[in-house]
This record gives C-alpha cells, structure tokens and sequence, in this order.
C-alpha cells in the first residue's frame, strides 16, 4: 500500500500543483468476492467502487461503515433508489 501511495504522489506532482492528499485510491470491486474486498480493506484501501448495485449491496450491508463507497459508471434509473 505504501509502495501505491508513493507512486501516486509522485504522478500527482508530475501533472499538477495539488497534494498526494488530494487524490484518492479507490479499489474497483466489480465481480470480486467479500474476502477479496476484505483482503483489500486490511491492505489500507479506504475507498471501494462497484458498477452494479446488485452486486454492491450484500458486501455493503457486511462490511458496512469502514470504507467509504462509491458507484462508478452509469448507473440505472431504477436502481438509483439503492444508492440513495
């Protein structure tokens, strides 16, 4: 984790005048297991995206609170209500 901290800091300074706080990792889940995303949790991943609500929902309701989600992608009218 520490190794992908630094490499993303030194992109960021690259490219802009902003700080590596600024910038976030964020570990897209699509199609992985609950232990594969609890593997990435203990690893210091604090932020987890999914594509499907579907699929989000039973590995939200279990890990719940200790990372931050988000939906990446377009998501459909009709599952909007999930995610609100």
């Amino acid at each position: 984790m520490q190794l992908i901290e630094e490499r993303i800091g030194t992109a960021v300074k690259k490219i802009r005048d902003r700080l590596p706080p600024e910038v976030i990792l964020l570990a897209a889940a699509k199609t992985r297991t609950l232990e594969e995303v609890e593997a990435v949790i203990q690893a210091g991943v604090s932020h987890i995206g999914y594509n499907y609500v579907q699929e989000a929902l039973p590995i939200m309701e279990i890990i719940g609170d200790r990372v931050k989600w988000h939906m990446i992608g377009h998501l459909q009218r009709n599952k909007a209500g999930y995610v609100a």
